[in-house]
This record gives C-alpha cells, structure tokens and sequence, in this order.
C-alpha cells in the first residue's frame, strides 16, 4: 500500500516533531554539550514570546501543507506504486529544486532584500540556535519556505507526471526533518554521516550574524557552487 499525501503529511510532521523533541531534549545533556564547539550566546527572546512564534507557525504550518494537498492528492502526488528507481529520482529532483530554491530565496530576499532581511531578522535574533527554535520565525518567512516546497512536487509533476505518495513522503521527511537537525546544536563528528554534521555547523555559523553565507538547508552543494560557503 502507497501512502497518499495526507498521509505522508501526517507521518512526516510526526517524525519531525519527535525529532524536534528528542534532539532538543538530547542537546541540554552534559554529553552533548561537552562535544559542542560553537560559542554559546544565550537566548534572550522572552519564553512567552518563542511559545507564542512556536503555535503561530505551527497553525500556518498545518494550514499552508494540508490546503495545497486538496489539490494535490491524486493529481500531483498520486495513488499509485512506483519502481524503486522512479521513487529515487523523484526524491532527488524535489529535494534539489528545493534546496536550490531555498539558497535563491534566502540569499535573495532574507539577506539581500531590506524587507525580507526584517522578516529574517527574527529568527536571527537566537544566535545559539536549538531544535525548536527552527519554529521560532516570521510567518512570512514560514509561508514562503512551505510554499516553495510544495511548489517543487508540482514542477517535478509537471515535466515527469505525478509523484508518487512514497516519493514526496521521503522528500518530506528529509526536507522536514533536516530543518530541525541544522537547529539541533548536536555538534558530533559522525564519520557515516558528514553532510549532516556538516549542516550543523555550517547552519550555527549563519546564525552567528546577518552578514550571511551558508543559506543552503539540505546539502551544501549551493553555498559551495556560488562560493558562499563559510567556515570558522
């Protein structure tokens, strides 16, 4: 049986919610924080503030994922079972024009553009990020990154025909999941998984400053091709 999108949507958001938890959970241990390399500045967003961005992206998260799936289901991502192969290259495409939309838009608009680089400002305003501070963000920012997303499902069916249910659920709970992992502050070498380890600390220098550099969120592919990759 193939998952359909809502499905998908639901066992994602799931998955990146036990993330969120655990890895905040996990990153506030003595064991994690001895492996930490990054300088800590303290958070200084009143509690009740962060707890209010948290329930406002989340209500627009859920909105702005499950109202495109109306007419998405079937049309876009479809019912159907794909090959292996297919369901791969399915994964690959979104996940790249993703992660090449999402260096254009935040190099260009939340760093190069004075209103966007307001509406990102906010999330820089946590300088030592952790996992749930990947919900602490301007819903304008929110919006335009989940609609990005969903937009690359839609080129990818455009050119190769629907995606399949399998297909955007792995997208989804790569894309979903490794926003959460580039905030969780887990500074660990984890030779079998370097670009992960890599993010992280990639993603933690970004949050250092508004100067920019390292605006890509999957893989570092983008920052290295244009030459904005950064590192201590």
């Amino acid at each position: 049986m193939t998952p359909n999108i809502y499905v998908a949507l639901v066992l994602g958001m799931a998955l990146s919610g036990l993330a969120m938890a655990s890895l905040q959970r996990l990153a506030h241990t003595e064991w994690a924080a001895r492996h930490r390399t990054r300088r800590e500045i303290p958070r200084r967003v009143p509690a009740a503030e962060h707890l209010r961005s948290r329930v406002v992206n989340t209500a627009l998260t859920l909105v702005m994922f499950f109202g495109p799936a109306l007419w998405m289901d079937g049309r876009i991502v479809s019912r159907g079972v794909a090959s292996p192969g297919r369901t791969v290259a399915e994964v690959v495409a979104v996940l790249v024009l993703y992660d090449f939309g999402y260096y254009l838009l935040h190099r260009g608009v939340f760093h190069a553009w004075p209103t966007g680089r307001r509406w990102h400002a906010v999330h820089h305003r946590i300088r030592s990020p952790f996992a749930e501070d990947a919900m602490f963000i301007h819903p304008v920012e929110t919006a335009l990154g989940i609609a990005l997303f969903m937009a690359c499902p839609v080129l990818v069916a455009t050119v190769a025909g629907p995606v399949s249910g399998l297909g955007f659920l792995i997208a989804f709970v790569l894309y979903s999941v490794m926003n959460v992992l580039i905030h969780s502050a887990m500074h660990l070498d984890l030779p079998k998984l370097p670009l992960v380890s890599r993010m992280i600390a990639a993603h933690d220098l970004h949050h250092g400053s508004m100067k920019g550099g390292n605006y890509s969120s999957i893989s570092p592919a983008f920052d290295l091709l244009f030459g904005t990759a950064q590192s201590e």
